[in-house]
């Protein structure tokens, strides 16, 4: 495996589809309140209730066809944490538990094309980092302690390096590092994509910033994140298309779920993007980062 396969890009992506999400939930009666009081009290909740996000589509519907992972709240506020009775679990003797209704996910548009580093060889140089180079400059092992099952590659592969650039004085230039877990890949060792039936887990960190520039399909200022054991992160999701393409009505073979997931650890930026996957798992990677454990549970 070498430093570019690590930092594959995802390529070009398909229309999404996008389902209106969520119901009014009904009010609960009081029988304390006079019939006028009553009648007053649940106009004023409908009214609210048609201002709540979530309810022009704001909100993806997963493929199952299920309710979303999302609790309402004000546009741009962070969805509550985990269960309370879950935080005060002690993380050293129960796993980690994270309830999945508390998860936003927020539909992505397109994806920008990240511009390419062309280091001028006569100012940097180019460095070829081990694990263990990787956790000295990090701090800590960056990858997930979690991954799906049947998944392999990453960080564990015996010859993982990762490509960095430095100025002459020592000064990083480059330090995005990065890894591909899949359940398949190809001869030359690149990732079998979900569009090709894989099931792929894409993690890739930066102290210095990454590249990478997701478009939300919601104004930024009402893009939602998620608690997770104290670090906000936002989860994206993208239904994606795959060939072969009919020739004459142009309608896919099939498709197939993307998830992201954006955070801000330590002073690391960190992306994990999944193909093929259900939501479940790309929220459990993201807390395998964010706690360092592997025994974390979406439910």
């Amino acid at each position: 495996m070498t430093g570019k396969d690590l930092l594959l890009g995802l390529g070009n992506v398909s229309d999404i589809y996008i389902e209106e999400a969520g119901a009014d939930r009904p009010g609960r009666a009081r029988p304390w309140l006079a019939p006028a009081a009553l009648a007053a009290c649940l106009a004023l909740l409908l009214a609210a209730g048609s201002l709540l996000p979530g309810r022009q589509g704001h909100v993806v519907l997963p493929p199952d066809g299920g309710q979303p992972p999302v609790t309402d709240g004000g546009g741009g506020e962070t969805v509550p944490p985990p269960a309370a009775d879950d935080r005060d679990q002690s993380r050293e003797e129960k796993p980690l538990v994270i309830a999945m209704e508390n998860v936003a996910l927020n539909g992505l548009g397109v994806q920008l094309d990240a511009p390419r580093l062309w280091p001028n060889p006569e100012k940097y140089d180019e460095l070829r980092w081990t694990l263990e180079d990787v956790t000295a400059y990090y701090g800590r092992d960056p990858f997930p302690a979690y991954m799906p099952a049947g998944l392999s590659g990453g960080a564990a592969a015996e010859d993982a390096r990762w490509t960095v650039y430095a100025a002459k004085d020592g000064t990083m230039w480059e330090d995005t590092v990065g890894c591909v877990y899949a359940a398949r890949f190809w001869p030359d060792g690149g990732a079998v994509s979900g569009a090709l039936g894989g099931k792929t887990v894409r993690v890739s960190c930066s102290r210095l910033g990454l590249l990478a520039d997701r478009i939300y399909l919601l104004p930024e200022n009402e893009v939602k994140t998620t608690d997770i054991f104290g670090t906000a992160v936002t989860f994206g999701y993208r239904q994606m298309s795959h060939g072969p393409y009919d020739p004459d009505t142009h309608e896919p073979a099939g498709y197939f779920d993307l998830y992201t997931a954006e955070f801000t650890l330590e002073g690391t930026e960190y992306e994990i993007v999944t193909e093929g996957l259900p939501a479940e798992e790309i929220v459990k990677v993201a807390a395998s980062v964010v706690t360092g454990r592997a025994d974390v549970e979406a439910r």
